[in-house]
């Protein structure tokens, strides 16, 4: 049984059927240490380097070393939200896999010059319609809750 939702993410195997009291529970327990252990640390941390950078006070170094940790494992846990139960930091990673895929895309250029620039420097195959063929690249990470036990699939496309 495979279910898509929304945000690139395709349940493979729901594992444990959770009432829907339980998984709105941990919903607003995930959104409320995401606040507090990722968003809240995060925008300190931003004040604290713009501070740094204007005075250069040494001292700040600590706390920001100290809320670099915490955002980084805030992100982290926040990323390991489970999409069928909502519980917070509790997937752990199957499977992650590197895929490219080429994509047409139509483009209207009003400037010849613009598009043999932008030819140039994407190093786009270019097909006789005006389509072009652009290399995009994703990274699929499979996850499998600890509390559920459902496997679920997240595709994201990379930067680089």
């Amino acid at each position: 049984m495979k279910k898509i939702n929304k945000t690139n993410i395709k349940i493979i195997n729901n594992g444990k059927n959770i009432s829907d009291s339980i998984q709105k529970i941990n919903e607003k327990d995930s959104r409320k240490k995401t606040i507090l252990i990722y968003f809240i640390p995060l925008t300190a941390l931003v004040i604290i380097g713009f501070i740094y950078i204007f005075t250069h006070i040494n001292v700040l170094l600590i706390p920001f070393a100290i809320l670099m940790f915490i955002v980084l494992f805030g992100w982290d846990s926040a990323t390991r939200i489970c999409p069928n139960c909502k519980s917070w930091n509790a997937a752990v990673w199957i499977k992650n896999e590197n895929v490219s895929e080429t994509e047409e895309k139509k483009e209207k250029s009003k400037n010849k010059n613009k598009k043999k620039n932008e030819e140039e420097k994407r190093k786009v195959n270019k097909e006789k319609n005006g389509n072009k063929k652009i290399k995009v690249k994703y990274t699929i990470i499979q996850g499998k809750c600890k509390n559920c036990g459902c496997v679920f699939e997240k595709k994201k496309q990379r930067i680089f």
